[in-house]
């Protein structure tokens, strides 16, 4: 089983390190990767998670189960770090800013890879799942994320329910992941035509988001790690798909939904958080470190847990 994780994980990270390279190398430009990675995030991406759960046999897949293995470690971990804030800031030298960036390098997954490896190891009923994984994680997460920030970012205030809610319904993650579900629950048609133009932009998501992970990689930020990048490490990489894989398996998943859920609480944090950090007064070095840090150590710790929850 490792072996076969293994195998499925170099193409992976083989894609993210062209991305490295292209950006280290400055043969793509900084605002070219900006454009790219606009088409990426507001149409390429949605364009698969629509089409993937519009067309998926949801009936098939035990929903509840699904959403409650993936979510609750996150509540739970969420607030048991709200609850030590105080502790972290008076011991672990984690001040606000650096606080968001433990939060958001905690809960918050990088779906690129999670979706990449899940149609890799597990086809179209892996796909499904892990679209599934967005609906569930991503308004949450970034609700949670969003009121972080603007709590005790570098300008604390406390946000309105408004502009949490406008924050969701704006992102293309949201909107595509409930929109695939409806036509997929109503039994809308999809016509042939738009069925393959969706499939043509889904095939072109995954490489283009490998490669956005990697033009995100700093290795320049890991000389030297401190008490929020550690702590991060091991929150993301071991408590959350330990936590995600024993769920599972108490609530009785089926093989495929129970590994595809470890992916996803197995993957590194999100490379959207980065941006996040630095626009809304996060501590965004050190949000650049633990991306990269999580980002290479995953290709250890993710089939380790693969393995550790496959039959």
């Amino acid at each position: 089983m490792i072996l076969t994780v293994l195998l499925n994980l170099i193409p992976i990270f083989l894609i993210i390190a062209v991305g490295w390279v292209t950006r280290i190398t400055a043969f793509v430009t900084p605002d070219q990767w900006n454009g790219f990675e606009r088409v990426t995030y507001h149409i390429l991406l949605p364009a698969l998670i629509l089409t993937t759960l519009a067309m998926a046999n949801l009936t098939r897949l035990p929903l509840a189960n699904i959403g409650l293995t993936l979510l609750t470690p996150v509540l739970l971990l969420a607030l048991l770090l709200f609850m030590l804030r105080p502790w972290l800031a008076r011991h672990l030298d984690v001040d606000g800013p650096a606080f968001t960036s433990v939060l958001q390098g905690s809960i918050r997954w990088n779906s690129f890879i999670a979706l990449a490896l899940a149609l890799q190891l597990y086809g179209k009923e892996g796909g499904a799942v892990a679209a599934v994984g967005f609906g569930v994680l991503i308004p949450v997460v970034n609700l949670i994320c969003a009121f972080a920030l603007a709590r005790h970012g570098s300008t604390p205030t406390t946000p309105g329910l408004g502009s949490l809610l406008l924050t969701l319904i704006k992102n293309p993650f949201v909107w595509s992941t409930f929109g695939g579900i409806f036509i997929n629950l109503v039994g809308l048609p999809v016509p042939s035509p738009l069925a393959s133009f969706g499939d043509i932009l889904g095939r072109a998501a995954l490489a283009a988001g490998l490669l956005l992970v990697g033009s995100g990689l700093d290795l320049a930020t890991l000389r030297r790690p401190g008490h929020g990048l550690l702590l991060a490490l091991g929150l993301r990489q071991f408590a959350v798909p330990l936590m995600t894989g024993m769920l599972g398996l108490s609530l009785g998943l089926p093989a495929v939904p129970l590994a595809v859920c470890v992916v996803c609480a197995a993957v590194p944090t999100a490379a959207a958080s980065y941006v996040m950090a630095r626009q809304n007064g996060g501590d965004a070095v050190l949000m650049a470190s633990i991306i990269t840090l999580q980002t290479l150590a995953s290709a250890v710790t993710l089939p380790l847990m693969l393995v550790l929850f496959s039959a």
